[in-house]
């Protein structure tokens, strides 16, 4: 008898999709997956309970995945190191309920967060980090409170004669006051108040066309608003 053809097996695994955080997280949203969101969509997951879903292809969760492993085994050498105060500190808003989750605290009290990237990310951030990265540090900045800069430490393969380098990231009270005045729409609606603003124009365009709330949206009116990133993006132009 012929076994099964694990290739095939693996790419119908590699190829499924997975639900987007705020669908399994309960009531608590990471701080993370705001950069991009649309929380008007948040509100309507959550009040009818329908799990939102991402589509990867077979190569990027495949990256995804190789990158969180070894970034789960660089932080317990760091760990082991003795130069690490916390592994994976739990940051909590509970006004807001949002949460974050650095990979640790240096025993200075630095905040720090590794990235791992293709090479050729890695030489294009050799300046500037990328902005959902930088984000993410000035977001835990803003949730911790502690120190006002944080270290972001990039990890790449291949031929780098040095593999990783370190970027000190500084606290942006843009970010923290951006991120309170959207999460802060969408707990008013969830008690009852107006619902968050739509980022979507048009019904026809890409991300409306593949939100499953289109109609209920669409039905009701509502202003347009910017997502986060492209909240920051203006101000940083400006």
């Amino acid at each position: 008898m012929e076994g099964p053809s694990v290739s095939s097996l693996l790419l119908k695994y590699l190829s499924a999709p997975e639900p987007e955080r705020f669908s399994t997280n309960g009531e608590y949203l990471h701080v993370t997956d705001l950069y991009t969101a649309c929380l008007r969509q948040i509100f309507f997951a959550k009040k009818t309970g329908t799990v939102i879903l991402r589509h990867f292809s077979p190569g990027t969760k495949m990256n995804f995945r190789q990158g969180l492993a070894m970034e789960a085994e660089l932080r317990e050498e760091l760990w082991k190191m003795g130069i690490l105060a916390e592994k994976r500190p739990e940051l909590v808003n509970r006004d807001l309920k949002i949460t974050g989750s650095p990979d640790g605290r240096l025993l200075n009290g630095e905040l720090v967060e590794m990235k791992t990237m293709d090479p050729s990310i890695f030489k294009f951030t050799a300046t500037n980090p990328l902005p959902q990265h930088s984000y993410q540090m000035k977001s835990y900045l803003w949730m911790d409170g502690v120190r006002p800069r944080g270290r972001l430490v990039s990890i790449t393969w291949g031929r780098e004669k040095v593999p990783a380098r370190d970027q000190l990231i500084s606290y942006d009270v843009r970010v923290g006051e951006i991120i309170k005045r959207e999460v802060s729409k969408l707990r008013e609606a969830e008690a009852g108040g107006p619902l968050p603003d739509r980022i979507c124009k048009e019904e026809t365009e890409p991300r409306a066309i593949l939100c499953p709330f289109t109609r209920e949206c669409f039905a009701q009116k509502a202003g347009i608003t910017k997502t986060i990133s492209e909240q920051l993006r203006g101000s940083a132009s400006g």
